[in-house]
């Protein structure tokens, strides 16, 4: 069997999958002025209709049908993959985060690649095994390696290293949770963010009562701006000059066909 994972909270996402399924009249667009529907109750007698019409409707197509219907009607939505076919996904390829590596006996075999790159230094791959080991062996390397990393100490320390990243400066495109939080790593360190949600907010304030966003978005500053109109593009020239770095976890193609691409961006500031 094959499975896919799909996410209906983005704005109108959900109910895009009802109509779908022809459930339309049985549950009906949810009337919410936020980002997403995510956090909005349905009755309990919906979900059942939903737990008995979508698998039945899901088995009648391929996975590879199913991509492109619930793709073209803007339902995010991804393979479920095995371990190995991760290596090959169109999306992993994009980001380059899988590489081929020539291993010592001249095999060569696909690795993960770097997850961080910069435009001026070659990344290397992940380091892969290039030896079969038993689990015996590979627990002792474990604890070796346990043994040379040094106990956490309590205490107060020098109060003038908490914040190395202070003066640094972020614009943060990012939505929904993975994209944002990174950011909020930097920002608890110094970092000046700013957030850009668009005009109904980010998806995920209604989530559990903002929890998660919060979680994701502390420390920072924000600013509503709708990316797509013309109006905007002074206030994105503006933030990107006045920011060092410029982060997005926007799906493949959608930053450039707003104009935002990596080049787009190092036009406006060289050195971004």
């Amino acid at each position: 069997a094959e499975w896919v994972h799909v996410h209906s909270g983005s704005k109108g996402g959900f109910s895009r999958l009802m109509a779908l399924a022809g459930l339309q009249e049985q549950i009906p667009p949810i009337p919410t002025d936020a980002a997403s529907e995510i956090g909005q109750p349905i009755e309990p007698w919906q979900i059942e209709l939903i737990h008995e019409t979508l698998p039945v409707m899901f088995a009648g197509k391929t996975r590879a049908e199913w991509l492109k219907i619930l793709r073209d009607l803007d339902i995010p939505v991804m393979p479920d993959l095995l371990p190995g076919e991760i290596y090959v996904d169109p999306q992993v390829l994009e980001n380059q985060l899988s590489t081929l590596v020539e291993l010592p006996s001249g095999e060569t075999v696909r690795a993960g690649g770097a997850v961080v790159k910069f435009s001026e230094t070659v990344s290397s791959p992940a380091i892969i095994a290039q030896r079969k080991i038993s689990t015996d062996e590979a627990l002792a390397d474990l604890k070796t390696a346990a043994a040379r990393t040094p106990a956490v100490k309590e205490g107060k320390g020098d109060p003038s290293g908490q914040f190395p990243l202070k003066g640094f400066k972020i614009v943060d495109f990012g939505v929904f949770f993975a994209g944002p939080f990174a950011s909020r790593l930097l920002a608890d360190v110094g970092a000046d963010v700013i957030k850009i949600e668009n005009l109904a907010g980010c998806p995920m304030r209604p989530v559990s009562g903002g929890r998660y966003f919060n979680a994701a978005n502390h420390h920072k500053r924000t600013l509503a701006l709708n990316l797509k109109t013309p109006e905007s593009r002074p206030i994105i020239e503006k933030l990107v000059k006045w920011a060092d770095v410029v982060q997005h976890n926007l799906r493949p193609g959608v930053a450039e066909s707003l104009g935002m691409g990596y080049e787009d961006l190092r036009d406006m500031k060289p050195g971004l």
